[in-house]
Parts: structure tokens; sequence; C-alpha cells
């Protein structure tokens, strides 16, 4: 093989070894929380509940690209072993379900 080659293929299986690790990571938790009835918790009225609805799913996809933007920097830095060992680490000192307490 010519060493560009090797190179665009070499790029290719890191692309392709991190969607299958962040594929991983998806099936094992990362759906998205149970929704909340703004409304009923708060009393807001139907349109302010649908606006902080708007506010909370667009944090949520902010969040979500966020999170694939750092998985595409890490994988250009880390080979696929590397990679899976430190997801493996962050599943693991992920905080326990529910997220860790806020004190807002």
């Amino acid at each position: 093989m010519k060493p560009i080659r090797l190179i665009h293929f070499s790029r290719l299986l890191l692309i392709c070894c991190s969607i299958a690790s962040m594929s991983a990571m998806a099936q094992q938790g990362a759906a998205p929380p149970p929704r909340i009835d703004v409304a009923a918790v708060t009393g807001a009225d139907a349109k302010t509940a649908t606006a902080v609805e708007r506010v909370m799913r667009d944090h949520h996809d902010k969040m979500e690209a966020l999170r694939q933007e750092t998985d595409a920097q890490l994988a250009k830095l880390l080979n696929p072993a590397q990679l899976e060992k430190l997801h493996q680490a962050m599943r693991k000192n992920r905080p326990p379900e529910g997220g860790q307490q806020r004190s807002y």
C-alpha cells in the first residue's frame, strides 16, 4: 500500500472504531431521561411549560453534540484500544443513575 492510502485507511479504521464505541455507549444507558411534566411540576401555563421543555431539549442536544465532538478529538489522539479503555474508565466513574445531586 502507498503511504497516503495507508494513512486514509488508518483514519477510516479509527473513525469506524469510534462510531462503534459511541454506539456501544449509547446502548449502555445514554438514553434520554424520562420526560418531566413541567406544567404539573411547576404549575406553569402550557405556553411557558413548552418553552421550558424546548430549552431543556436544546440543552440536551448541545450536550450530545459536545460529547460527539469530544469523542472525535479523542479518537485523533488515542488508538482504538486506548480510546476503549478510556471509555470504560469513564463509564466506571459515572455517577449513579439519575446523575449528580444538584442544589439550586
